[in-house]
């Protein structure tokens, strides 16, 4: 029995002293003072809750040290009991033991770290060895509460596609450098000028496969840029590098420089130690502790150049080091031959309380500078827009453009490429974007003609046909036009050209909203139906829409497709965001959405619904969208019965599209880049298609369409209106009664 005892008293010392290391380790940073408010300050931008800050992850560490130990003891536990059995060579076979279990109770916790990370994923930053900071890799739609954008990223962290492990010499790559402005901040993928400029040069270069990769990261400047580039280098093979930074100027603590010396000398090992995310977290605790967080909290409104609590303000990245920047990027370009683009990105100065914390007229000055000394080519974006009084596309930002300043940005850039001969001078035009809202001259007749601004969709199929007819054969000047025809693949992007244009199609919701927003426009017709608008899935669980309850749906917002799946949502007794969640995602990257599971469902319409349908897609729920032909009042003022003579001319149009479809079909598969099967599927579905007489009459289940897509505008916009009254109103807008004969 005391033999006993002393056994029990013998192993319940070791177990005590176990059980306060473990107390020790996982309490303690609870006493951990934490980080000041950072929010404002870039360097390194990681928020305080992640598990990267100091604050965030001493806790983790905590709890991955004790974790740590106890494996170790275990392992070594299970070691010794082989061991001491030996007769020689016991001391050494011990030490061989505990490096054992120390590599496999490191292996575990580190393995066990990356799947809770990767599962618990709060932050879209982490720690970087060259860059200070980068976007965590491989996120799945992750929601950016800052910007309130989904975030989706390759193994690069790179807000773009996986770049090829061998680039390919036909294709054509680009790669996007900036911080949060050119990254995209507030804006879905699909609409940020990477993607605005890589449809330009694809539309341009057809031949070719075109990628633009957005390297952007919120809060880098062009000290990370300038080793992007020649990380990236190898790897990408650029033809196109564009360099678009705000942030050298602002006001830090520490410079770039600076702070990348504090993460200290031994790059070859920090380069090895950075593949663990343990390594990352205990750094992170340490460097807190070290720079202890004495920091006074300020209102960065006031801050300016003067001390802080006894730290002096510093540019981010000092003019000369950031003109000598520049400059390394101009050579490196000359010497692995690509080309290279500056771009001066906007500035809201009516955002007057940031702009000393981040404006200083040195670096547009010094961009000029060394643009002009090294024959780099520069956009001017800033310039434009200012001289434009353009502020929309900066809404409450110092430097934060919208979706439409995006595209404007994007185009401005491919307009620019294309006078410096990048690509072929017969290459489309990018829209030049008429920023002040007032329409453009009107075109001038030609021997008499009547000028006609025409716009047309470059993705609904039959409206495509219609306009490259228009642009490519003689049927305008027989009818006594001479037509410029732009074309368009968003309703938000034609709805903004509407000062200069004449005519255009348009469909439902996009409608709706464009003839609220100018009066000024009639409706002479319909185009009839245009295809399919569905509710597809693929996920062997949902067989009807009531099963989608819980479950997540892509669909662009504000669109035809939006207020059906949305009907068709509420006629299941599901209610949008509440039962079932909807995500804004553009047209041409649902289906990615579904393949990476981001969502269960989506809401698309044709040519997509039957590209989609051939691929493994089930429909849920479907029907027919169409669309109006709508002319400009002061148009049809200026020329009394154009109405009638247009409507002939589109006739004419339809008739030898479908007359010489051999003809006209690749012209339309070139516009659209959408599979020449499926097009032809689509158009053999159109109202207008086959051997019937073509009609422009606004059919009823048009108006019904119509109808339920006004509910739905007003309702999303939480409007107060009087439905019946403001339909009466609208409806007062077609020029040619519904229902009635409106063909020639």
């Amino acid at each position: 029995m005391n033999d006993k005892r002393k056994s029990e008293r013998g192993i319940a010392a070791p177990l005590v002293i176990l059980l306060g290391l473990n107390a020790l380790l996982i309490g303690a940073p609870y006493l951990y003072p934490g980080t000041p408010p950072s929010d404002w300050y870039k360097g390194p931008l990681i928020d305080p809750v992640s598990p990267y800050s100091a604050a965030g992850g001493v806790r983790m560490l905590g709890v991955a040290l004790a974790a740590m130990m106890d494996l170790g003891l275990v392992f070594a536990f299970i070691g010794f009991r082989f061991v001491r059995r030996r007769e020689k060579g016991r001391g050494a076979a011990m030490m061989v033991v505990l490096a054992i279990s120390g590599v496999l109770s490191f292996a575990v916790v580190e393995g066990g770290l990356r799947a809770y990370l990767s599962a618990n994923v709060k932050t879209m930053f982490m720690p970087d060895a060259h860059l200070n900071w980068r976007l965590v890799p491989h996120l799945k739609g992750f929601f950016n509460v800052v910007g309130e954008e989904y975030v989706t990223t390759n193994s690069l962290g790179w807000r773009a596609p996986e770049p090829p492990k061998t680039p390919d010499p036909q294709a054509l790559r680009g790669m996007l450098l900036g911080d949060s402005s050119a990254y995209g901040l507030g804006v879905e993928e699909p609409r940020t000028m990477a993607r605005e400029l890589g449809r330009d040069l694809q539309a341009a270069l057809p031949d070719r496969d075109v990628t633009i990769y957005n390297a952007a990261c919120p809060g880098h400047t062009t000290h990370q840029g300038l080793k992007l580039i020649q990380r990236n280098d190898k790897r990408l093979d650029p033809d196109l590098v564009i360099v678009a930074y705000n942030n050298d100027p602002a006001l830090e603590y520490f410079t770039d420089r600076e702070r990348e010396a504090e993460a200290g000398r031994l790059k070859g090992l920090q380069e090895v130690l950075y593949h663990s995310r343990l390594f990352i977290i205990l750094r992170q605790v340490l460097l807190g502790a070290m720079r202890g967080y004495a920091l006074d909290w300020e209102d960065p409104s006031e801050v300016h150049r003067e001390a802080v609590d006894g730290k002096e303000m510093k540019n981010r990245v000092p003019v000369n080091e950031y003109e000598d920047n520049l400059r390394q990027m101009a050579a490196y370009a000359k010497k692995a031959d690509f080309t290279l683009v500056f771009v001066r990105m906007p500035v809201n100065f009516d955002v007057e309380r940031f702009v000393p914390r981040f404006y200083d007229e040195r670096y547009p000055a010094a961009l000029h500078k060394v643009a002009d000394e090294t024959g780099t080519l520069i956009v001017d974006v800033h310039e434009r827009w200012m001289a434009q009084g353009i502020h929309d596309f900066l809404p409450g930002h110092i430097f934060h453009p919208n979706a439409e300043g995006h595209e404007r940005i994007g185009r401005q850039i491919y307009r620019a490429l294309k006078e410096r001969g990048f690509v072929p001078k017969n290459a489309p035009d990018a829209p030049d974007d008429d920023a002040d809202g007032e329409r453009e001259e009107a075109a001038p007749s030609v021997e008499g003609a009547t000028p006609l601004r025409f716009g047309a969709s470059s993705i609904t199929p039959l409206h495509t046909a219609i306009g490259e007819v228009l642009a490519r054969t003689d049927i305008a000047a027989k009818h006594g036009f001479a037509v410029e025809v732009e074309f368009f693949e968003r309703g938000d992007e034609q709805a903004r050209a509407a000062g200069r244009l004449d005519a255009t199609f348009t469909t439902e919701v996009p409608a709706i909203a464009f003839l609220e927003a100018h009066p000024d426009w009639r409706v002479v017709g319909s185009t009839g139906k245009l295809g399919r608008i569905a509710l597809l899935t693929k996920d062997p669980a949902v067989n009807a829409v009531a099963d989608l309850r819980s479950k997540r749906i892509g669909v662009p917002y504000d669109s035809t497709p939006h207020a059906h799946v949305t009907r068709w949502l509420e006629a299941a007794r599901l209610a949008p965001g509440a039962d079932v969640a909807l995500d804004d995602i553009g047209m041409r990257d649902l289906a990615a959405a579904v393949d990476d599971g981001r969502v269960a469902a989506i809401g698309t319409w044709d040519p997509w619904v039957t590209d989609l349908t051939g691929q493994g897609y089930r429909t849920l729920e479907s029907m027919p969208f169409y669309s109006l032909m709508i002319l400009r009042d002061g148009y049809l003022q200026e020329h009394p019965g154009a109405a009638a003579t247009y409507r002939a001319l589109l006739a004419d149009a339809v008739r030898y599209a479908r007359e010489n479809a051999e003809e006209v079909m690749p012209w339309v598969h070139e516009r659209s880049q959408i599979d020449a099967a499926t097009l032809a599927a689509v158009l053999r579905s159109s109202g207008q298609w086959g051997d019937g007489p073509v009609d422009f009459t606004v059919p009823p289940e048009a108006l019904t369409s119509l109808r339920q897509a006004y509910a739905f505008l007003h309702r999303v916009r939480l409007e107060d209106v009087d439905d019946d009254e403001g339909w009466k109103a609208l409806v007062a807008k077609f020029e040619t009664p519904p229902g009635s004969a409106a063909a020639p």
